[in-house]
This record gives C-alpha cells, structure tokens and sequence, in this order.
C-alpha cells in the first residue's frame, strides 16, 4: 500500500448473500458505495495529504478467473471492456454445453524482484488513474463484463472470482527512494453445495453438466484458499504453503502472510434453509484471520521508515492549520 507493502481484502460467502454489494455497492450513493470505491476515494485523499513528502502513482488491474471442473483460465477484463464496450448481457439459466470463449491475451503469472518474491501478470493491461472519480467509474464499467450466470440462489450468479490490483508506487521526494505497494481486492464466486446450485427444468444433460463443472471449479478454488489459510495460521509448523496448482492461490501468494495484510468479509444468508452454508462461511472467514504476518528485517525497517515520514507530515499539517 502507500507504505510499500501489501493487503489483500476478500468477501466470501455463499450465492446471494452480497459479496458483490459489499465490495461495490452504489456507485455514486455515498451510503450504499462498496469497498472499492471508498478505498479509491481514500487513497486519493492520502496522494492530497502527503503531496509534499511523497509522488504516487496508482495503476490498476482487473481479471477475473473462470473455471469448470479442473480448467481454469485467467480472463483480462479490461481487454474484454475494450472488445465489448457495451455491458454484458444479463445472466441466463441456459448454462453453456462448452467453456465459454475467451479471445485476450493469454495471462501468465511469474515472480519478479531481487528476491522473486513479487508476482506479475504478464500480458495483462493496466491503467493508470488520476483521480479517484475516475478510477471508480472505470472500475464499474468494466467489472460489468464478468462472468455471470442464473442460479437457484441468485439471477445474477458471479461464476468467476473477480480479482483488481492497485499497484502503487511511492516516492519519497526527500530520498528519491521508490516503494511498491500492491492492494489486492477479491471478490469470490459464490460458495454453494451441488444441490442448492437448482437449474431450469427445460436444460439438457449437458447444460447441467456444464453448469454443475463450474460449481466444482469454484469450490476446488476456494478449497485450496482455504487450506493455504491453514498453513499460514501456524497449525502445522511442518506444513509448508502451496500456491501452484490452483490460479487463485498462485496469484495470490505474495498477498498473503509474509508481511502481507489480510482481511476478509464474510457473507451470510438470513434464511434457516442456508444455517449450514452460513456456518460454514464464517469458520472459513476464521481460517483468514488467524493467518501470522511475518515481515522480513527489510520490509519491517522500510514500514517503520515511512509510518515516521507520514507522522511528521501529519505534524506539519497541523502546524501550518494553526498558523
């Protein structure tokens, strides 16, 4: 973040509990924004305060990540908002018979640093925003082309986990030196049991199948989150974490634990029939917050570095207020 290290926030819960709203809410609707724009309203508000200690520059990343069964694929939005600058169209109970079309780049995920310890998407477009009205707006568009579908749960049924980075980078204008931050904001697919998944009665063999498939895919991913969650919580002080084999997890792993913060929404849904669903959705949200924050000496001195600088420049401000 401006400081130069990483966060990660997720919402997670199950199908139409309102992960969606809670990361993004109204846009416009001071009352109703989500996460996202209010993050992006602050980090602006941070570039206004600190302009005198430090530059700052905030590029952004939108993907979302597809699956059915074992494949997954990576999905650039913002080149999908760019081939199809009206919305997608609404969510349909006709599932496909086959993965849906993808034409973009192809996304891959490598590390990158001195220490190969920072990931990148290569291929990937990002954008550069000047304010945060405009990053917000942007934001919204383009998040309308995620994957959706009609489920027994919900219409508008999020089949894909939708991932936007904000890359920052800070300079301080005293010592030229330059720290990247990243901020990582998940929405998740929506968890849910086979049998809640309810389809339309005139779908064929297939259309369920296929339907079925994407709920496999979406609940292996957030099966491997979870289990990096446990690791990372200290229970098995032999247990080492595993990224690869999953694309979440693998996009992930330098946002989570190390000196990485992480924190999670968990959504739930009122109803009696959805007791269990919710139960589990909040043990899940337990798994993310015992996961152990450890900074090596190098991001512990550059943090503390900086959280000095910002207090100082707090301490200016005052002064040049009081006159």
């Amino acid at each position: 973040m401006p400081s130069g290290q990483s966060a990660c926030v997720f919402a997670y819960g199950q199908s139409g509990t309102g992960k969606t709203w809670t990361m993004s809410g109204i846009v416009g609707d001071p009352e109703n924004e989500g996460i996202k724009p209010r993050m992006f309203n602050e980090l602006f508000a941070v570039k206004k305060m600190q302009k005198k200690a430090f530059e700052y520059e905030f590029r952004v990343q939108m993907m979302e990540i597809y699956g059915q069964k074992k494949k997954q694929q990576l999905r650039d939005l913002f080149y999908i908002h760019d081939q199809n600058k009206k919305s997608r169209k609404k969510a349909s109970s006709k599932a496909p018979t086959k993965f849906p079309e993808y034409k973009g780049p192809e996304l891959k995920i490598g590390l990158v640093g001195k220490k190969k310890k920072r990931v990148e998407i290569m291929n990937a477009q990002s954008r550069e925003f000047n304010s945060a009205q405009e990053m917000i707006d942007e934001c919204a568009s383009v998040e309308k082309c995620r994957f959706v579908r009609a489920t027994g749960l919900n219409d508008e049924s999020s089949r894909s986990h939708l991932i936007t980075i904000i890359h920052i980078k800070t300079r301080n204008l005293k010592t030229r030196k330059l720290m990247r931050g990243k901020l990582t904001l998940v929405d998740l697919a929506g968890s849910e049991k086979a049998e809640k998944t309810a389809m339309s009665a005139d779908l064929d063999a297939k259309q369920r199948e296929a339907m079925l498939a994407e709920g496999v895919a979406i609940n292996t991913s957030l099966g491997m989150l979870r289990n990096l969650f446990l690791v990372l919580s200290g229970s098995d002080k032999k247990a080492k974490p595993q990224y690869r084999g999953n694309v979440l997890t693998e996009l992930l792993q330098d946002s989570i634990g190390g000196g990485a913060k992480t924190l999670m929404f968990v959504n739930v849904g009122p109803a009696a029939r959805n007791k269990a669903e919710s139960m589990d959705s909040m043990r899940y949200a337990e798994y993310a917050k015992n996961v152990v924050n450890a900074i090596d000496g190098e991001d512990a001195d550059l943090a503390a570095q900086n959280k000095e600088l910002e207090r100082k420049v707090v301490e200016l401000e005052k002064k040049l207020k009081a006159g």
